[in-house]
């Protein structure tokens, strides 16, 4: 009698019931004899920790940018460039500039928190650019403020204050600075030094490593400082009018017992700033956190738990094995050994997965086998190519001996017919790559035209007018050679005299543009499938440099019956070759 079989999904049902059984009974065990207790010490220790880690944070945070500000103020190179740039001698206060924004952009590239870095003098901010404020918003605005009077007159050696005169239109919040003289020794003594360096910065990253920090359902931090008097809060990380009141308010007596009463809290400061660090707990919460289990609820716990892992495991055991099994032999494919697998299984679903894997091992293995002929067939074909390639080098060598002999021979037309034709090779070749240099495209249709002129005596002039700042931008090659070919073939009739081609480049705003005109027969009836009239095709190029570059770039034909053609092609300006 044959052994009675299981559907997979009854067995796994049988599971899950049973382990939602046990969850709900261990569930109703803990919410029903549990019991809160006041675990103080615990509780306090991760609240100071998560003050104590904003704390550390807050203080390597404030030391970059004090650190930036300390290189700068000491950097002589700055010094020398700072004095370059405020000489009368214009090339020195152009390299000057030079310097100042290569220095100021590096100290902003290595602190994303900074958002401007200015120098100042006595009365005015020296420079303006992305990484300054507004000299002319806020000259006046610093240089009134007291501190930096007191900075200029060394009664103070450093700043920090929030930026009330800086404020940036995209991101409504506070920022603070930092300022110091400068100590790079320029003069030699500190009453000659009037520079003075001031960094803007902002909390954005401090905010998110304080908030990452906290659970705003269990602890709270807040961060507060005071400045002439006046208390200011720079961090909260949830709305709490209470304390907020309680730490930069002013409450009244009964209202800090109040608040007192129902939070706990902890703090710490950060010396270079002052910034001070809180953090708050509600007293109910508090109590919440810690618990204790009775030692027989842990014995009932873990009764249930060890039923449900022996029902959970004999159930599980009657799908396991026989996916062992079939895991083992899947492994054994990957090293093309192939056998099949015993499907006598308790589970339907495994039967049925066995077979399938059994029947399906045994066509993979015929595959292979026809495969492995195939490739061995490809192999031969493949040779077969590789023996007939010819190595472009050894055509180019070929060509270059013949020119050679002709120029031996005082055959120098053919030398340098000879010549152009190699250049046209090497440049169209061009080593697989698409983008070549403009210069070079431009060597490849002149190369072509000499070609062209010789082998059937055309009485064309070609004129180039390539702009002179386009010669080292990069371009898709062949793309101008198809469009004078076409001017060639069909842009003059046998009875037109001065025919002309220009060829040109120049550049706009943001594209390199080429253009091929003619002075021929234009377009008309006579030539309306102009663009399928060279070899490649205009609608080709069009779409290869659409693909490229993408749908604002491309070809435009502009013609009139008997007013010649000129055919514009848009590409993005280049700086460097892309492979």
């Amino acid at each position: 009698m044959g052994k009675k079989k299981m559907h997979y999904m009854t067995m796994l049902n049988l599971v899950v019931i049973g382990n939602v059984l046990s969850t709900i009974l261990i569930i109703g065990i803990i919410f029903g004899t549990v019991y809160y207790r006041y675990m103080k010490e615990e509780v306090i220790t991760s609240l100071e920790n998560d003050v104590g880690q904003a704390e550390s944070y807050m203080s390597s945070y404030i030391e970059s940018i004090t650190n930036t500000g300390e290189k700068l103020a000491m950097d002589v190179e700055l010094g020398l460039a700072v004095e370059d740039y405020l000489s009368s001698d214009i090339s020195r206060s152009v390299d000057g500039k030079g310097m100042i924004d290569y220095i100021l952009q590096s100290a902003l590239s290595m602190n994303s928190s900074i958002e401007n870095i200015t120098i100042g003098t006595k009365d005015k901010i020296i420079q303006r650019d992305g990484y300054s404020i507004d000299k002319d918003s806020h000259m006046e605005s610093i240089c009134n403020e007291t501190w930096y009077k007191e900075i200029q007159k060394d009664k103070l050696e450093r700043k920090f204050a929030e930026n009330t005169f800086y404020k940036n239109t995209y991101a409504q919040k506070p920022y603070y600075l930092y300022a110091t003289k400068f100590k790079n020794k320029f003069y030699q003594t500190r009453d000659q030094e009037d520079r003075v360096i001031i960094i803007t910065f902002n909390t954005t990253e401090l905010e998110k490593h304080i908030s990452a920090l906290t659970n705003n359902a269990v602890i709270n931090i807040n961060v507060w400082w005071e400045e002439n008097g006046e208390k200011k809060l720079v961090y909260q990380a949830a709305e709490q009018k209470d304390v907020e009141e309680y730490l930069i308010g002013n409450p009244s007596d009964k209202e800090k017992e109040k608040v007192e009463a129902g939070y706990v809290f902890t703090q710490k400061e950060t010396p270079a700033i002052g910034w001070h660090i809180v953090g708050n707990i509600n007293k109910s919460t508090f109590y919440s956190l810690a618990y204790q289990v009775e030692p027989w609820m842990v014995l009932i716990i873990l009764g249930v738990i060890v039923v449900s892992v022996i029902l959970s495991a004999v159930s599980s055991q009657a799908v396991s094995k026989p996916m062992k099994k079939l895991v083992a032999a899947m492994e054994d494919i990957e090293n093309s050994q192939f056998h099949k697998v015993d499907n006598n299984t308790s589970c339907i679903e495994t039967d049925k997965l066995i077979f399938t894997y059994n029947r399906m091992a045994g066509r993979i293995e015929g595959l292979i086998e026809d495969i492995k002929m195939r490739e061995a067939e490809k192999r031969k074909i493949e040779f077969k190519v590789l023996e007939a390639q010819i190595n472009p080098h050894f055509i180019y060598n070929t060509l270059d001996a013949v020119k050679w002999v002709a120029r031996v021979n005082q055959s120098d037309k053919i030398a340098d017919i000879i010549e152009s034709f190699v250049r046209l090779l090497r440049i169209s070749l061009s080593k697989g790559r698409e983008m070549i240099p403009v210069a070079n495209e431009i060597i490849l249709v002149r190369e072509y035209a000499n070609i062209m002129i010789f082998r059937n005596n055309y009485e064309i002039e070609i004129n180039y007018e390539i702009a002179e700042d386009t010669r080292s931008l990069s371009t898709l090659k062949l793309v101008l050679q198809p469009f004078v070919e076409n001017c060639f073939f069909h842009a003059f009739n046998s009875e037109a005299r001065d025919k002309h081609i220009t060829v040109r480049s120049r550049l706009t705003e943001d594209s390199l543009i080429f253009e091929v005109t003619d002075n021929g027969i234009g377009f008309c009836a006579k030539n309306k499938n102009m663009k399928q009239m060279t070899g490649i095709g205009i609608d080709n190029i069009d779409e290869r440099i659409k693909t490229w570059h993408g749908s604002g770039y491309g070809v435009e034909i502009i013609s009139g019956e008997d007013r010649g053609t000129t055919i514009r092609i848009r590409q993005p300006i280049i700086k460097e070759e892309i492979g």
